[in-house]
């Protein structure tokens, strides 16, 4: 199956602060190569988040189809082998970059894709080569509250999702669309999407953190056929 996984972290938030000097987590969640990586990087934090979000991306893509899977970072190893500045801040202080690359997970190699800005890091993580027909949709959106309560963030990403979607459906406005999380044998399955309460083959990925909201989905030729 070919499935994406998104993650976001607020780079502003207190809680996302100064992790790069705390070297118990560091080796708590990362593996030597990643651990060296982070602390060679001129935004150690930035980089640390970097990593984090690939392999959180990574594990909710494979996690769609093996839900028995572990979530163990150090099982999970990002590795980047691209990068690409968007915008230069000063002499070699990148304000926003980009990095490519690959998560190594227990169930195989997943396609990463990692932005790096001066607020948040996004990435997006996807179990196939992206290819002719494909498209892979993500946005990060900042919510109206600078303290906004769980509720809150799952209704303004599903409703800003819900609003880009419908784009992809002619005819169609964000009140015929549905993201449900069905039930399933272990729970609560990853969220689905319906259009006038029929399925749709789009696969798509929420998050949230501080006062950052993401998605990303997959489109594919065959996702708009109903």
């Amino acid at each position: 199956m070919r499935h994406v996984g998104n993650d976001i972290v607020d780079l502003l938030h207190p809680h996302a602060q100064g992790k790069s000097r705390d070297p118990q987590f560091r080796k708590r969640i990362f593996l030597p190569e990643e651990e060296n990586l982070l602390l060679a990087d001129r935004q150690p934090d930035a980089m640390l988040w970097a990593l984090w979000t690939g392999k959180e991306a990574a594990y909710k893509a494979i996690q769609k189809d093996q839900l028995d899977i572990t979530s163990k970072p150090l099982l999970y190893k990002v590795a980047f082998d691209r990068a690409e500045v968007i915008e230069q801040a000063a002499e070699e202080f990148p304000r926003e970059r980009r990095l490519f690359g690959t998560v190594a997970t227990p169930r195989g190699s997943i396609h990463l894709d990692t932005l790096i800005t001066s607020g948040y890091v996004h990435s997006i993580a996807t179990s196939f080569a992206q290819v002719a027909g494909t498209k892979i949709v993500g946005q990060v959106e900042r919510m109206p509250c600078d303290d906004p309560s769980p509720a809150y963030e799952s209704f303004y990403v599903r409703a800003a999702a819900k609003m880009q979607l419908a784009s992809y459906f002619p005819g169609s406005d964000p009140q015929d669309l549905d993201i449900r999380r069905d039930l399933g044998p272990h729970g609560l399955r990853p969220p689905s999407i319906y259009l006038r309460g029929k399925l749709t083959a789009i696969d798509i990925s929420l998050s949230h953190d501080g006062v950052y909201a993401a998605y990303a989905f997959a489109i594919f030729a065959s996702s708009l056929s109903l």
